[in-house]
């Protein structure tokens, strides 16, 4: 018979990502941290700091100390952090170009 426990955290695999000299793994995904981050998402004016912005929350750090690592680091963690996420939650992510071929 299958069994979930998802008080088994070995059932999810952590979510790590290294950005220069420190490494960072994402705490528990929670519902404020979902909310938070589509608020920032549906922001009309947030620009290019978004993904700093997302990063930091699902990370659990404050947006300020990731200001110091090249802004395309930051864009690409904050899509694989993203990704796990949705991946681990029993989602999937079509890219662009599974969605091109379908037209």
């Amino acid at each position: 018979m299958p069994e979930l426990n998802c008080n088994e955290t070995s059932q999810f695999e952590p979510i790590k990502v290294t950005l220069g000299d420190e490494a960072y793994v994402v705490p528990e995904v929670t519902e404020d941290m979902l909310s938070e981050v589509d608020k920032i998402a549906k922001e009309e004016d947030s620009g290019m700091s978004t993904p700093r912005r997302l990063l930091a929350v699902m990370l659990g750090v404050d947006a300020e100390a990731l200001k110091k690592y090249d802004s395309r680091h930051v864009s690409f963690a904050c899509r694989f952090v993203q990704t796990a996420i949705i991946e681990q939650s029993g989602g999937s992510v079509a890219k662009k170009s599974d969605a091109a071929a379908s037209e």
